[in-house]
């Protein structure tokens, strides 16, 4: 896969770990950018198609992945089935954000290792996404 990402145009501080948030809603991805940007360099993508290229490429060390499921083109769930192929899931934790109800999808989701889901709009509030993160990345490894 061709690096599609410029990522010499992303000003990133040494010492924050490197957050990629991938979110086809610009709201999303501006808002857990507010959310996280004090702690955290915060990238934001807006399909799977650049999470993947950014993450297969090694270009940026990410050091967590927060996922929307619910993605036009390449969605969450085969963000996560491609990472599961190509070993990403053991070197890069995932919070998966999800509107999802579907207890089947829930259930796959859960079953890839490092991962973790939560709720938009239950518990998808800006403490619980920092709190499920910052917990995802304190367990990984």
């Amino acid at each position: 896969m061709d690096n599609m990402i410029d990522t010499s145009l992303l000003e990133l501080e040494e010492n924050k770990k490197n957050v990629l948030v991938v979110d086809d809603s610009n709201l999303m991805t501006n808002f857990i950018g507010k959310v996280l940007s004090n702690e955290y360099n915060v990238i934001k993508m807006h399909n799977g198609i650049e999470a993947l290229a950014i993450l297969s490429t090694n270009a940026i060390k990410i050091n967590a992945l927060i996922l929307d499921l619910n993605m036009p083109g390449i969605n969450g769930m085969e963000v996560l089935e491609k990472m599961n192929e190509q070993g990403l899931l053991n070197k890069v934790p995932v919070l998966v954000l999800s509107g999802e109800e579907d207890p089947d999808a829930v259930t796959k989701v859960l079953s890839y290792p490092n991962v973790q889901l939560i709720t938009k709009g239950v518990n998808g509030g800006a403490k619980d996404i920092k709190n499920a993160l910052e917990v995802l990345m304190q367990n990984f490894n």
